[in-house]
């Protein structure tokens, strides 16, 4: 059964051989017979035969019979010629190329035209170069039309001429594909090369043949221009910007932006006029690309364009070119309608950061011309680019009435310098008390995150970042947020920051610094850490702390009972009156010292006695709160000791001394007795006064100096200059670096010059400790006189009121209208200055001669002085007032 299965399969197959290979032989004689037909149909047929032969071939797409039917191409026939052409164009290839070159030399212009097109899809080469240059010459404009594609398809930069001989085709559309084939050839760095050697006149055409309206042909031209590299084109394209079509002006632009011109800015500016706004916006990215500064005034007038991406690219533009002449207008913007714009000039400013536009931001604050907006956006970019001397601004406009201005300021100020004093007053003040809440809010937010900055620095091991921590907590003592960190900073290894704990614990709210205390000692072991919660009970002064603190007299330990007598004091209980009376003969300073002071506290007569004898024999700290402690008791001897101690070069001792003569608590009659207290020791440390006093040439001028830190004025010329500055410490010798000083005055004003010689002058900087101090002393007052302190850089000057120790005499606010301007060289800095004689209150000189002292400190050089201490007016020399040389 199987050997017949596989007999049966194999007939099968032989059966299905022989039908294919009958099928193939039947198709091979079918198509001999028909080829042979065609031939003979279109040699001998009727036009009849041969138009219905045709059509069945080119219907069929019968490509086997082309090579039959090319026969027919010298047809009488127009009609059959026509078909001919239309079957080598649908169904030829680049084997026709010669049929292709005959059909365009045919008398009908469809045969030309079906031929040219053939050309250009099939054929390739330079064989065809020639019959496309004289298909641009055909009578039917399409042929031309076809002609130039297939010079744009095959030509090169032989056939450049052949392009420009021709652009003046009658037909737009044959010149604009002229142009357009011109722009392909061009293309190719040989082609250009061989543009830029074409003579003048040839450029000449290209112009004619561009004076037409019609827009296609003139942008052909545009790329073609455009693609030749040739500078020579450009007055061509410039030309073009005349056009009223949007288009070829656009089209124009990039071309000249793409040509890297540096011709017709003037034209490219007044397109920004036009009323199309891509033209406009086109132009400006234009004269960006080309770098064209000289055009910011004409973008700057683009600011003010009623449409609102105008304006956008204008502020783009101006951003690019970053001239500063453009900041105020920039600015101005802030005020625009649109808020994309706003928004956008904003970012303009913050990525160009420049200090330029900090004035002009200030002034944006200041004025009443400018929306509120606008002053907000203004003072939040202060903050962003501004540095830490806006501090001295924000400080000045800090007052604003508008909420979210002040909100905006205290945001901004504290970007810029969150440690200066004045900031953190203001923040302090604007946490608590602002009359607005949204205010209110902000400045605790930010007072938190100072907090959190300085809980960090109070742990650091290094003392100057503790000591820079405490003194930026004095400025926010009185937040009711610092309570927290003054109970952990009891707590702290380090004196000094618990030391500063129990300063601060006074200025918080009573009830929540006695419930840290209590729970301080209820709940405390360390002795330590309980003796500081006592001492800032007595700080806080909390009458409701009286009970615990009575307990602790009770205390086992000597230390918690005298603690507790001094907090009793503070509070105005003399219940640890004995105790004090008993510890201030302990042998232990710390405890002797307490109980001085809380009998200072107390000021109760009976410890007179104790105190005088402490006075002869101890420690200095001990016998400093002991003359305090007499002074307030109406004790001379006591302020004598006072006085004494506050001329010491000892630290913290002198200044402390200094603090307690200013104690409201010593009898007026005992401190009217300063002065001629500090005359005698003056004396007793000097000897006998000098008879010939250090003297100083004011000369009167006509003709003020100009305040600019200029040495050259005219009237410096003519005056004599002091150069006898003296070392402050140690022998009273001249300076080696030398200080130059030249004074003159006028009907209303003193002028000083000072040339400060400095070898290293020019490294100077706004964080160097360099001052230059006057005081000057007009009625020769031994308590009273004026101080004017300098740096260098002029960033910082301050003027005040120096007064000794009369705190009868209320302060009063007083701010010199001084002016001043300085210049730092590499070798010296200079400082002209100018005081009103109204800081003085006559108005005038009185006297021709007032008490002087000049000092200059710096951070790299010794201290020198012109005669003395500033703070003694009994070293000071004269200024004498000469109305002649």
């Amino acid at each position: 059964m199987l050997e017949k299965l596989k007999l049966l399969t194999l007939d099968i197959h032989l059966k299905s051989i022989c039908s294919l290979f009958l099928v193939i032989m039947f198709s091979c004689s079918i198509s001999g017979l028909y080829g042979e037909t065609y031939k003979e149909i279109l040699i001998n047929g009727t036009t009849k035969q041969k138009i219905e032969t045709l059509k069945k071939i080119i219907s069929g797409k019968n490509t086997r019979a082309l090579p039959d039917i090319i026969v027919g191409l010298d047809d009488p026939s127009d009609e059959v010629r026509i078909l001919i052409s239309e079957a080598l164009l649908n169904l030829g290839d680049g084997s026709f190329v010669t049929s292709y070159q005959k059909e365009i030399t045919d008398s009908n212009w469809q045969v030309r035209l079906n031929g040219i097109k053939s050309m250009v899809k099939w054929a390739s080469g330079d064989e065809i170069t020639f019959d496309l240059k004289r298909a641009l010459d055909d009578t039917y404009w399409q042929v031309r039309y076809w002609a130039a594609i297939g010079i744009g398809k095959f030509g090169d930069e032989t056939m450049i001429e052949v392009i420009l001989s021709h652009l003046k085709d009658e037909n737009l559309q044959v010149r604009a594909e002229l142009f357009w084939s011109l722009k392909r050839i061009l293309s190719r760095d040989e082609a250009r090369y061989a543009f830029k050697k074409l003579p003048d006149s040839s450029i000449s055409t290209i112009k004619e043949a561009t004076n037409i309206d019609d827009v296609p042909t003139i942008i052909n031209a545009i790329w073609a221009l455009e693609a030749s590299t040739d500078p020579r084109v450009v007055p061509i394209l410039l030309d073009f910007l005349k056009s009223s079509s949007d288009d070829v002006k656009i089209q124009t632009v990039w071309a000249i932006e793409n040509l890297k011109s540096n011709e017709g800015f003037e034209f490219l500016r007044a397109k920004m006029l036009e009323p199309s706004m891509k033209l406009k916006i086109e132009t400006i990215k234009t004269l960006v690309r080309l770098d064209d500064k000289e055009g910011v005034p004409a973008l700057i007038g683009r600011l003010e364009d009623p449409n609102e991406n105008v304006r956008i690219f204008a502020l783009w533009a101006l951003k690019e070119f970053n001239d500063f002449i453009s900041y105020p207008a920039i600015v101005k913007r802030f005020m625009d309608k649109s808020e994309k714009v706003k928004d956008y000039a904003y970012n303009v400013v913050l990525s160009l950061k420049s200090p330029d536009f900090i004035p002009i931001l200030e002034d944006v604050i200041l004025s009443k011309e400018f929306s509120l907006e606008s002053k907000v956006m203004s003072a939040d970019l202060l903050g962003k680019i501004g540095t830490s001397e806006e501090s001295l601004f924000f400080d000045s406009v800090k007052n604003n009435p508008d909420p979210l201005l002040r909100k905006t300021i205290l945001s901004s100020w504290y970007r810029v310098n969150p440690d200066d004093s004045a900031f953190l007053t203001y923040l302090n003040f604007a946490s608590r008390l602002d009359s607005d809440r949204s205010v209110r809010t902000n400045a605790q937010n930010i007072l938190r995150e100072v907090i959190a900055g300085i809980r960090k620095d109070i742990k650091s091991e290094k003392e100057l970042k503790r000591s820079q921590a405490i003194e930026r907590l004095s400025f926010i003592k009185e937040s009711p947020l610092v309570i927290t960190l003054v109970k952990e900073m009891l707590y702290s290894k380090y004196p000094d920051v618990y030391g500063a704990a129990l300063e601060l614990i006074p200025y918080q709210p009573k009830s929540a610094v006695f419930s840290a205390m209590k729970a301080i000692l209820e709940n405390e072991e360390s002795t330590e850490i309980k003796k500081l919660a006592i001492l800032g009970m007595g700080k806080a002064r909390l009458s409701q702390a009286v009970p615990l603190l009575l307990s602790c007299l009770k205390s086992d330990d000597p230390e918690i009972q005298i603690y507790a007598a001094y907090s009793l004091a503070c509070v105005g209980n003399n219940s640890g009156l004995r105790i004090a009376m008993r510890d201030i003969r302990s042998s232990d300073v710390q405890i002797q010292s307490m109980a001085v002071e809380t009998l200072a506290i107390l000021n109760t007569s009976t410890a007179i006695p104790e105190l005088l004898r402490i006075l002869e024999n101890s420690e200095l700290e001990v016998k400093l709160k002991a003359a305090w402690a007499l002074s307030r008791l109406g004790e001379e001897k006591g302020l004598y000791t006072l006085v004494n101690l506050s001329r010491q070069d000892i630290e913290p001792l002198r200044t402390q001394a200094r603090h307690y003569l200013s104690d409201s608590k010593i009898p007026l009659s005992l401190r009217r007795k300063i002065p001629e207290i500090q005359r005698k020791q003056e004396t007793l440390l000097t000897g006998v006064p000098e008879t010939s006093l250090k003297k100083l040439i004011a000369q009167k001028i006509l003709e003020p100096p100009v305040i600019d830190g200029n040495e050259n004025d005219r009237c410096w010329k003519s005056i004599t200059e002091d150069r006898s500055m003296v070392y402050v410490i140690d022998e009273k010798v001249p300076s080696e670096v030398q200080t130059s000083i030249m004074a003159a005055y006028d009907d209303k004003n003193i002028y000083f010059l000072f040339i400060c010689m400095d070898p290293q002058a020019s490294s100077i900087t706004f964080d160097s400790r360099d001052f230059l101090t006057i005081c000057l002393n007009p009625q020769s007052s031994d308590t009273r006189w004026y101080q004017y302190t300098l740096h260098p850089t002029n960033f910082l000057k301050f003027s005040y009121v120096w007064k000794k120790y009369l705190t009868d005499d209320s302060d009063t606010q007083w701010e010199s209208q001084w002016q001043t301007a300085t210049k730092i060289t590499d070798t010296k800095w200079v400082a002209e200055i100018l005081i009103p004689l109204r800081d003085f209150n006559s108005g005038e000189i009185a006297s021709n001669k007032w008490e002087i002292n000049f000092q200059r400190v710096s951070d790299h050089l010794p201290a020198v002085t012109w005669t003395g201490r500033i703070d003694n007016p009994l070293q000071f020399g004269q200024i004498l007032f000469k109305t002649s040389n």
